[in-house]
């Protein structure tokens, strides 16, 4: 866990690098993408190696990597896969949890009616279908994302020279002229 925190920092500062990220990718970081790599290798040889035998993976539950199994048969790619999912789900779902406390403590009446509807719903077992069932907080939930969405910044690198209709000048509404190999970096 701890390899994958330093690394994953280490790709983040790697993007304001840029074309220099090199100087910060040292041994250190590739140590520490060795041990997730080693640890992530792990679980894809050995549901490799169920799905190849007569045992059958899974226990009848949704499991990522039977559905990405089903398509995908290298080990590195298997690999790249789960580590996108986990890059991916970390941080955007710690985000997403602290802006919905967040909101719920500026909006006392929403917490307030989210708190009665799982109280008067509660079942016995929290489960995740329980949980997907519930509309007033997956409208929550989706207000959340609307007004911080988990990826607020997204960048493109032109792949050959264009232009852009808008977004030049000093009032915003000449064209921008994009050189190939430029990059465009935009907020949500």
């Amino acid at each position: 866990v701890e390899a994958f925190f330093r690394a994953e920092k280490t790709t983040a500062k790697s993007m304001i690098y840029g074309d220099l990220f090199w100087l910060i990718h040292d041994r250190k970081f590739k140590e520490q993408c060795k041990a997730v790599h080693d640890f992530v290798d792990t679980y894809v040889q050995r549901h490799l190696r169920e799905v190849g035998s007569d045992k059958k993976p899974g226990t009848g539950k949704y499991v990522v990597l039977d559905a990405i199994v089903a398509d995908v048969k290298d080990p590195q790619e298997l690999r790249s896969q789960l580590l996108n999912i986990l890059l991916a789900g970390s941080d955007t779902i710690s985000g997403t949890l602290g802006f919905l406390l967040a909101s719920l403590a500026q909006y006392p009446h929403i917490f307030k009616k989210l708190r009665n509807i799982i109280i008067d719903d509660r079942p016995k077992q929290i489960t995740l279908s329980g949980l997907k069932n519930c509309s007033y907080l997956q409208w929550c939930l989706n207000e959340v994302l609307r007004v911080y969405p988990s990826v607020p910044v997204n960048f493109r690198e032109a792949v050959r020279d264009t232009t852009l209709p808008v977004g030049g000048g000093s009032d915003g509404t000449s064209p921008v002229f994009i050189p190939k190999g430029h990059l465009v970096a935009w907020e949500v």
